[in-house]
């Protein structure tokens, strides 16, 4: 028995029961134990994650299809035996035996308040390959939250393993991440603390490229998050405060800067995947971030950034193929010691729209990582990605399931700039790339990708030339 749910006048509990290898299906469970629980659905297909309208005459349920996982909904059937043929379809043969249900045992312990800490520990880690183009690392991360949810973390540490070759050397290789949230109420409230190192970090030099700078940052953020998840549309609203120390490792020195900053972030998503989906399919994401750097906070010098990231999802004819149409633009003013500096160039993943990042609006498939930089930037995406053969299968008991083999074809048109546009320096490029999900270690679902693209660069700065490269998740 799985997924329960209140009734709405809380005199039954509907669960999602399988009885002798079948199905799940939905089981009414009387709570004053005087009715026998009652079978509500007989579908093939399963039926989990129940849920019923206000007025208690509606059903929600997931179900399974050929065409993958979805919602279906369904008439509360009435007290009376001809209920249990519901009205979900496909319906069981006529001849079907229910298979009898049995109430679970009544248990005589004592009742005792709730204490997280007994499953709170980790139980289970995932290594980290991290590979962001412009460096490599390895680690560990290992995360947990207690069995009802309340509290939630994560913690991670990483080292490096490859830099660019004509990068200041750094300090240290070993970086750290740890996160907290206490998710019982709406809003949930978060800390994080990492350390970090970054290549290229300057502030572009009057070509649009960043300088050979090494950054070693040291940062702590605290905020409140309000989630709004709905069946067809999902919310985020984020403000926080950081702080950070960032050191400057330079051909001809080193500093330090104190940052401090209240930071703002929206999010809205109607976009969906079903079980069969190479893509989010039918909708839209949407988000816009906020940065202001203070003096009166306690920084070093004053700057504001502003970002905003449009992401289209549109179906085609042909089944799960999907346009995919990313805008993106960035600003940053202000004190050029203090304000963000956007990174362009490398295939990716932008994966969030409400990401701080200076390589949050990167993606520039034909060129390396890092390529271009300034304190504003505009970038345009957009691929054709379709499905191409669906294996399901897996090497014997091996902890690794190939699931699909899908490809893109893609247009990619981006600039970054930081006194002047200049419509002749735009950088495209064009391409495609073949990718595979995978379901690593039983649990975790991987995207990776390998592609071409050729790249031609407006201004010059980059000779036209074909670039291979290998990427963990989408490009967006």
């Amino acid at each position: 028995m799985v997924t329960p749910t209140w009734r709405p006048d809380g005199r039954a509990v509907l669960v999602s029961v399988a009885a002798e290898d079948q199905p799940f299906n939905l089981v009414e469970f009387s709570v004053d134990g005087q009715a026998l629980p009652r079978r509500l659905t007989h579908t093939t297909g399963g039926a989990t994650w129940p849920d019923v309208s206000a007025d208690g005459r509606t059903i929600v349920f997931v179900g399974y299809t050929v065409d993958g996982f979805d919602l279906f909904t369904m008439a509360y059937p009435s007290p009376g035996p001809e209920s249990l043929a519901s009205s979900v379809r496909p319906g069981p043969p006529k001849n079907e035996r229910v298979a009898p249900v049995v109430s679970p045992p009544q248990s005589n312990r004592p009742t005792s308040s709730y204490s997280p800490l007994r499953t709170l520990w980790p139980t289970s880690w995932v290594p980290i390959l991290e590979d962001d183009q412009s460096q490599d690392r390895v680690g560990a991360r290992v995360f947990g939250s207690d069995v009802l949810g309340y509290h939630v973390y994560s913690a991670d540490a990483t080292w490096l393993t490859a830099r660019p070759s004509d990068s200041l050397s750094p300090r240290s290789t070993f970086d750290w991440s740890a996160y907290y949230a206490y998710a019982r109420w709406r809003p949930v409230f978060w800390v994080s603390a990492e350390k970090s190192t970054s290549f290229f970090a300057g502030q572009p030099d009057e070509r649009g490229e960043p300088l050979p700078v090494t950054l070693h940052e040291r940062q702590v953020e605290t905020g409140v998050s309000f989630p709004m998840i709905h069946t067809r549309i999902a919310q985020r609203s984020q403000v926080s405060f950081v702080r950070a120390v960032d050191h400057y490792t330079m051909p001809d020195g080193s500093t330090s800067l104190d940052r401090a900053a209240l930071r703002g972030a929206w999010s809205m998503g109607t976009a969906h995947t079903y079980g069969y989906s190479i893509s989010p399919e039918r909708g839209v994401v949407v988000g816009t971030t906020a940065e202001a750097v203070r003096t009166a906070l306690g920084s070093d010098a004053n700057a504001t950034m502003l970002t905003t990231d449009l992401r289209l999802f549109a179906p085609m004819p042909a089944s799960h193929h999907v346009l995919a149409v990313r805008a993106a633009a960035g600003t940053a003013t202000g004190d050029p010691n203090i304000r963000r500096t956007f990174h362009l160039g490398g295939a990716g993943p932008d994966a969030s729209v409400m990401s701080f990042n200076r390589d949050a609006l990167s993606v520039l498939r034909g060129f390396p990582a890092d390529r271009f930089a300034g304190s504003h930037v505009a970038l345009l995406n957009v691929d054709y990605r379709f499905p191409i053969v669906r294996p399901q299968r897996g090497a014997d008991t091996w902890p690794l399931f190939l699931h699909t083999v899908h490809a893109a074809a893609f247009a990619d048109v981006g600039h970054a700039w930081t006194s002047n546009f200049r419509g002749r320096d735009m950088k495209t490029s064009i391409g495609g790339e073949l990718s595979v999900d995978i379901v690593f270690g039983y649990f975790v679902p991987l995207t990776v990708s390998a592609g071409a693209a050729r790249g031609h660069d407006g201004r010059g700065l980059e000779r036209d030339r074909t670039t291979l490269y290998l990427r963990i998740g989408r490009a967006f």
